[in-house]
């Protein structure tokens, strides 16, 4: 649906969604260094920490975000 969203988790998840943040930090500084991409990622994380996943524990994982490139 165009309207609605699922909450996933796990590493099948985080993988894909790690590696298209990189590249898109990546098509816009091209000249970026590794190191310089990971730090631009977590850089640009929101807190989660007011999340809770289903079983109702916290969800401290920072949130990747790239609205910030």
């Amino acid at each position: 649906s165009s309207t609605s969203y699922n909450t996933v988790s796990g590493t099948a998840m985080a993988s894909p969604q790690v590696a298209g943040a990189a590249a898109w930090v990546r098509s816009r500084y091209h000249s970026y260094t590794p190191a310089q991409v990971k730090r631009a990622r977590l850089q640009n994380a929101e807190s989660t920490a007011s999340w809770k996943k289903t079983s109702g524990k916290p969800h401290p994982e920072p949130f990747l975000n790239v609205r910030g490139f």
